[in-house]
């Protein structure tokens, strides 16, 4: 015999014992072999008994063929190199399916036996528990390549034949067909299964390359998409600095298709210290940014990043630019920033008449006035007002970019609102700031105290307004802007007028409409609508059910509330700190309340004097005395600017160093009692 007969006569002898039940020498037997025989075993196959060959139903092969397509469209070629390779011997060649059916078979079938055949057609599929009596299936399950020659088959029924087969892996390392070459057992040979071996790995390899091509293919083409989409220019460059690709914006900014700019040189389509920074930057290979006109001066600022491109081995073979308007970058920092609006006007809580009629006259400027005042005394909601009219209006999706005028140093409330150029004072930052003005570009710009603001910059302000643009503090070329301004007071901008506080041209330029919002006081019934929402809110939030007596909110609700709502709010919050219940009572009453409702002198407040320039003197001296000319604690005390006092004491020609001679006259006369004292 071909095998050797020793050999074939000790694998017969094996078997024959084996399928006794008797123990055998596994160790002379291929590792697979034996744990093949041992499954056939375990699954009660009959080894002298032929197996049921199954078919699968025509529509269902058809199905498996066409899910198969790609699969077979790559081995066909294989195997049909495989039975030309064997030459003169009779092979047949199949190619099997994870699930164990067959799928394709070549070669010479009258050379193998009538029932061998019965089991070699396509379509034909192997049971679960037969997997290990044929070498296709079993390649399928080993994962590895294996054979079954003559005796080393389970079923009787195939030891006249050998079967060589290796499984077909995917990209993902996971089995998806086996290739199998089978014949009789006088055509033995041992390289036979490293041909087999090969062919499946050239169709592994195949499969993996198609599946990387198709992969690098969709990536490609979501570059693509992703670059046509991005607001940035994009602009890709060869080692000459050609013009290899441009992305739509880059289109746009160049002025020029994609097809025009192919070939072009990069630098040919800006000023002339623009392109020589621009070569600059490119032959740096760094990842930095410069800013770069168009010869087109009126195209605008662009700021240029450069990206260099290496292929595989890293070698630099050209350069990616991306382009960024200066518009573009303001409206990111304005997004990142968190200049929005967050309130709407159906946000604002309460149900009186003076209350409704407010907000029903801010829904209706919000549609149509570009300039809104907003008047009302502290923590009446003005900021709230301002954020509902931006939200309710047209340009709802742009920014709302909130100032405060008394907050900011008076010498830097020009920088604030109009932006500087690099270097433009001592102290400025050498790339520049925007200003609020283009940061609120088509969108709201709010200021908040507009009363405060200083008369030089009111004049600036008035001048941005009517002429719709601004110019950056040491800048030369201005800005156009285009933005709606609700301004914000708690005092009666008229009233600053006739102090000649504020400007009257720039009154009439921000008081297009003017809303009134009514203290709480004034408010029917919205104080206990409010108190409920704080409580509930503020229960809420620490999980907890909170709720409230009648001993707690009556003096609530017979409070004056100089602060308005903000101090309502405030009062609730401490009112829960207070409480470790889960009722509001009366001795949970915040300290601005406990004192008893009623007990507060209104006439302080509501008492007229001749003017409120009068009337600001008056109280000026009076908190001079209280806190002894110490203007920090006055600043502090009542939330106002001490750029304010220092001007309206300015103003009203008052002495400050007299009461702080008063305090240390009193320190000293302290002092002196207290050595009498010790004496």
């Amino acid at each position: 015999m071909v095998l050797g007969d020793f050999r074939t006569v000790h694998t017969r002898q094996l078997w024959e014992r084996f399928i006794g039940g008797n123990a055998i020498n596994a160790q002379t037997l291929p590792d697979y072999v034996y744990r093949a025989w041992k499954d056939c075993r375990d699954n009660r196959v009959n080894p002298r008994q032929a197996i049921d060959a199954q078919t699968l139903p025509e529509a269902e092969f058809a199905a498996l063929l066409d899910s198969h397509s790609e699969l077979f469209e790559i081995s066909k070629p294989v195997l049909d190199m495989i039975l030309f390779s064997t030459g003169v011997a009779q092979f047949i060649v199949m190619l099997t399916s994870r699930e164990g059916v067959i799928l394709y078979v070549t070669g010479d079938l009258e050379s193998l036996s009538v029932q061998e055949n019965f089991y070699n057609r396509p379509g034909v599929y192997c049971d679960k528990r037969f997997f290990s009596a044929r070498a296709t299936t079993l390649a399928l399950r080993e994962q590895k390549p294996v054979s079954l020659c003559g005796s080393e088959h389970y079923l009787e029924v195939f030891h006249n034949s050998l079967c060589y087969a290796a499984p077909v892996f995917d990209h993902n390392g996971k089995v998806v067909a086996c290739v199998s070459l089978a014949s009789s057992l006088e055509n033995y040979n041992q390289k036979t299964l490293s041909m087999v071996s090969a062919a499946a790995q050239t169709i592994s390899s195949q499969l993996q390359r198609k599946h990387l091509y198709e992969a690098q293919n969709y990536l490609s083409s979501m570059v693509y998409s992703i670059c046509e989409t991005l607001p940035d220019g994009i602009i890709a460059l060869d080692r000459d600095n050609l013009i290899t690709y441009a992305n739509h914006s880059a289109e746009d900014i160049l002025s020029h298709s994609a097809a025009e700019l192919s070939g072009k040189n990069i630098v040919n389509f800006f000023d002339e210290a623009s392109a020589i920074d621009l070569s600059n930057l490119i032959e740096s290979s760094k990842k930095s940014s410069i800013s770069v006109f168009l010869k087109n001066k009126h195209a605008g600022k662009y700021l240029c990043r450069a990206q260099p491109l290496s292929d595989s081995e890293g070698n630099t073979v050209g350069t990616t630019l991306f382009f960024a308007s200066e518009k573009q970058i303001v409206q990111g920092i304005t997004q990142v920033g968190g200049n929005r609006a967050h309130y709407r006007l159906d946000d604002i809580k309460g149900s009186s008449p003076q209350l409704k009629e407010c907000i029903q006259l801010a829904k209706k400027v919000a549609k149509k006035a570009s300039r809104v005042l907003i008047t009302g005394e502290s923590g009446t909601g003005k900021e709230l007002f301002a954020q509902g009219i931006h939200n309710a209006g047209p340009r709802h999706a742009q920014p709302f970019v909130a100032i405060s005028c008394a907050s900011i140093p008076r010498d830097l409330i020009e920088a604030e609102l109009f932006g500087y150029v690099g270097g433009a004072f001592t102290g400025a930052s050498k790339n520049g700031a925007v200003g609020k003005f283009e940061l609120a570009q088509n969108g709201t710009l709010f200021f908040d105290e507009i009363g405060s603001l200083p008369m030089e910059a009111q004049g600036k302000l008035l001048r941005a307004l009517q002429q719709n643009e601004i110019t950056r503090i040491g800048g030369k070329v201005p800005i156009p802007v285009n933005v709606n301004v609700i301004s914000a007071n708690n005092v009666s901008l008229q009233e600053l007028v006739k102090m000649r506080m504020f400007r009257e041209d720039l009154m009439y330029r921000l008081n297009s409409v003017e809303i009134l919002i009514p203290p709480l006081r004034d408010r029917a019934g919205d104080t206990e609508i409010l108190i409920n929402y704080f409580v509930a809110g503020l229960s809420r939030a620490q999980s907890r059910k909170v709720k409230i007596s009648p001993s707690w909110l009556e003096p609530m609700l017979q409070h004056h509330w100089r602060g308005n709502v903000r101090e309502l709010e405030h009062a609730c919050e401490t009112a829960l700190i207070l409480c470790d219940d889960e009722v509001l009572t009366r001795r949970h009453l915040p300290p601005s309340v406990s004192g008893g409702a009623g007990e507060y002198n209104h006439s302080a407040v509501l008492g007229e004097c001749d003017t409120l320039d009068e009337n600001f003197r008056k109280w000026l001296l009076s908190a001079l005395e209280s806190y002894e000319g110490n203007l920090s604690i006055i600043a502090e005390k009542h939330n106002i600017s001490r750029s304010t006092l220092h001007r309206r004491i300015k103003d009203f020609e008052i002495d400050v160093g007299a009461f702080r001679s008063k305090q240390r006259r009193r320190r000293r006369r302290d002092d002196g009692n207290l050595k009498f004292a010790s004496k």
